[in-house]
């Protein structure tokens, strides 16, 4: 299956023709550069290897085969089977090779689940006395955030009832403005400092979520956002007199 490899810049929505926002992954997908061709008379399979993202500093090994392409060591090299037509080590894979509107297949490695994921790292700027970088086109905007209480509530729920069913339920605690997140922080540690940054997205759009329909098919989810940021700063050791 040919293929190409990119990496996540972030989130955005866009709406289609019926006024529908839908969210949105931003991938940077290639260019990736033919590092190595596989051939049957050498290998046994005929395959292409590619490479995306250079990198600053290799070891000679690496320096040394991305030579023979004509580049720079890759941070990621990977081989697809499945290309058609006539490719040379050091030509350029680019999106062009997928039609408008087709569907591909994409897999990832994610660095682990995300819950609280500002919270954690919010935190994490205060202990070091720094400001929290704040996206100010997002102030105002709202977002869904899921406590890691509840989260368990509802891993154990679904375990202990046997609640498969094939459908689709969203889960969450509150959805929150980033202005209403950062004042709960405020609250604790009243001499925070906001750092705002412009964001390098394509655009920002604020989404709602709601819960209402796993709440009526399985249980209802309570945790508060604040209790679960000042047990987080708590963790950090940064509660003081301030409270």
């Amino acid at each position: 299956m040919s293929g190409l490899i990119g990496k996540k810049i972030g989130m955005t929505s866009i709406f289609d023709e019926n006024g529908k926002n839908i969210p949105c992954t931003v991938i940077e997908a290639g260019p990736c550069v033919i590092t190595q061709v596989r051939t049957n008379e050498v290998d046994g399979y005929e395959a292409l290897q590619l490479g995306f993202d250079d990198v600053k500093t290799a070891n000679k090994a690496a320096a040394g085969h991305a030579k023979k392409a004509g580049t720079v060591a890759k941070r990621k090299v990977v081989e697809f089977q499945g290309f058609d037509g006539d490719f040379k080590l050091g030509d350029a894979i680019t999106v062009e090779q997928f039609k408008e509107g087709e569907f591909v297949d994409i897999s990832g490695v994610s660095k682990g689940m995300r819950f609280h994921t500002a919270i954690n790292k919010f935190s994490f700027y205060a202990f070091l006395g720094k400001p929290l970088p704040v996206w100010k086109s997002m102030m105002n905007k709202p977002r869904p955030y899921l406590s890691l209480r509840d989260a368990f509530k509802v891993i154990k729920f679904t375990i202990e009832n046997n609640f498969f069913n094939n459908e689709t339920f969203n889960v969450l605690s509150q959805n929150l403005t980033l202005k209403k997140f950062i004042n709960y922080f405020k609250k604790y540690k009243k001499s925070i400092k906001i750092k705002h940054e412009d964001s390098k997205l394509i655009n920002q759009y604020s989404y709602r979520v709601s819960n209402k329909k796993f709440s009526k098919k399985a249980i209802i989810l309570k945790s508060n956002i604040r209790n679960d940021i000042k047990a987080t700063l708590k963790k950090f050791r940064y509660i003081n007199n301030e409270m």
